[in-house]
């Protein structure tokens, strides 16, 4: 598992993004660890530059994109 980014969200605690393979990975304040594939660096960099990493992700990835749980 990739070391993750620490941030100030009140819904994630960690993430990272893999450009050579677009795998975004997050871990939730509320539990669980997950990789979304197909994730560009554009659409991570929106994520991590938006006022709430919460509500954007979960505007912009829960639906468009199928988590797999890692940790």
């Amino acid at each position: 598992m990739p070391k993750l980014i620490e941030c100030d969200s009140s819904a994630i605690s960690g993430h990272h993004h893999d450009a050579e393979t677009n795998t975004l990975t997050i871990r939730f304040r509320n539990g669980g660890t997950y990789q979304f594939p197909d994730v560009t660096v554009a659409q991570y960099n929106a994520l991590v530059n938006a006022k709430s990493m919460g509500a954007h992700f979960a505007r912009h990835f829960n639906k468009q994109h199928t988590g797999i749980k890692v940790g």
